[in-house]
């Protein structure tokens, strides 16, 4: 989202449903997971309108923002899909997928 979308998700949500535009895509990099909760409050009673994806890989810390790392850990996917749902406050999404792949060490 850029420019007025940003200053206001749920209205950007709302016309783009409008418009017939159903594919939402979020992650938990953007706002630490934080842009996920207007998500919810939003799609709250319209989940079968939606086709909502998640993306992942991207860790960052509410500590400290700044920080990046990159995990395709299978128990950091587990951490992080569950979150996800949690905040954006549904049962399930329908793709959950990864940013970028890291190496396996």
């Amino acid at each position: 989202m850029a420019g007025e979308a940003m200053r206001s998700p749920p209205a950007t949500i709302l016309r783009a449903l409008e418009l017939g535009i159903d594919f939402l895509d979020t992650a938990d990099a953007y706002g630490i997971g934080h842009n996920e909760q207007p998500i919810r409050k939003t799609i709250a009673g319209r989940r079968d309108e939606i086709f909502l994806a998640t993306k992942l890989t991207y860790m960052r810390r509410a500590d400290d923002p700044t920080s990046w790392m990159i995990s395709g850990r299978p128990e950091y996917v587990q951490l992080a899909c569950d979150a996800s749902l949690r905040r954006l406050g549904v049962a399930s999404d329908r793709l959950s997928h990864s940013i970028q792949i890291n190496r396996l060490e």
